[in-house]
């Protein structure tokens, strides 16, 4: 592993909502195994009974407070990582770089997006440089708006911020939103295509072979 490495200090983030799969677990054990056979530092926080804004602006407070940190890595609690995933997202050296999946309840939509030139992306699999953070004002996740395209057939299209809250999600446009104003964008890895789980039915307790059915998602383009 690369030299490099030596020098990072990732904080992982995992905001959820009082579980976890197991799956999820494992893939992000096993990147974080692989980071740390090269000296890198790692350390992980987890936030639960959050509505979802707070959720990541609290672990992006914790992550933000430890010394020498130069990543924050959000990982969702239904998000499966290839192996090598963290170490692909640290050599890009983007800003914002962020791995790929689609949408549980629509899997056939990948977690992205584009207004009016400005690239959007979900906080399921992201890797954030510090630097970025500092550079924002808080709060740096918000559900409190929504980001829309304007056209008034006479002028480009263009982006805007909208006060509208959002019942589920707009945390993460909101989030690119900002980023762009400072002059920071979203880039995909091509190589980071990773699962998405979705739980479709508990299992039957007061059985032993009662298990839980879970589906996984993965983009259809590889």
């Amino acid at each position: 592993m690369a030299d490099w490495l030596a020098s990072v200090k990732v904080v992982i983030l995992m905001p959820t909502r009082g579980l976890i799969f197991t799956r999820v677990f494992e893939s992000l054990w096993k990147n974080v195994d692989q980071i740390r056979s090269s000296s890198a530092s790692v350390k992980l926080y987890t936030t639960e009974f959050l509505p979802i804004p707070d959720c990541f602006n609290q672990l992006a407070k914790v992550g933000m407070s430890e010394r020498n940190t130069t990543h924050l890595f959000f990982i969702e609690e239904d998000i499966v990582l290839p192996y090598g995933a963290l170490v692909r997202l640290l050599r890009a050296d983007g800003d914002i770089v962020s791995g790929r999946y689609v949408m549980k309840d629509r899997p056939d939509v990948e977690v992205k997006a584009d207004y009016a030139g400005i690239t959007m992306c979900g906080t399921g699999c992201l890797l954030v440089k510090a630097h970025v953070f500092r550079a924002l004002e808080e709060p740096w996740f918000s559900s409190d708006f929504r980001v829309a395209v304007e056209r008034d057939g006479h002028n480009p299209p263009r982006a805007l911020l909208i006060k509208e809250p959002t019942p589920y999600g707009g945390h993460d446009f909101y989030f690119c939103y900002k980023a762009y104003e400072k002059g920071f964008k979203v880039e995909f890895h091509p190589d980071v295509v990773c699962e998405h789980l979705k739980l479709e039915a508990l299992g039957r307790p007061f059985s032993n072979s009662g298990l839980h059915k879970i589906l996984s998602f993965v983009p259809r383009e590889v």
